[in-house]
């Protein structure tokens, strides 16, 4: 199964830290900056252009992330959580 979702930030406006137990891809169809902060302190600034997609799949050091709006735009995010995918995964290892 998935979920959609999607999201705006205003201008340095922040998510808060949140767990993605789910393999997730991504539109941004708006274009920005951005600044996500990792649960093991790693910091990423992120340009996004308009159109631009992502994967992404979540492992012990990389589930845990923020993302903030450091740009002078209105950001925005459409994701897809895949959950069907993860859960395949999960499986296969360990199997």
């Amino acid at each position: 199964s998935i979920r959609l979702w999607s999201f705006s930030l205003q201008p340095h406006d922040r998510l808060p830290f949140r767990k993605h137990a789910y393999t997730l891809s991504w539109t941004c169809p708006s274009g920005g900056l951005a600044i996500s902060r990792n649960s093991n302190g790693k910091i990423t600034l992120l340009k996004l252009d308009y159109g631009d997609t992502g994967f992404h799949e979540p492992d012990m050091d990389s589930a845990i992330f923020d993302l903030e709006n450091i740009g002078e735009e209105v950001l925005e995010i459409t994701m897809i959580e895949h959950k069907s995918l993860t859960s395949s995964r999960v499986n296969v290892l360990s199997s």
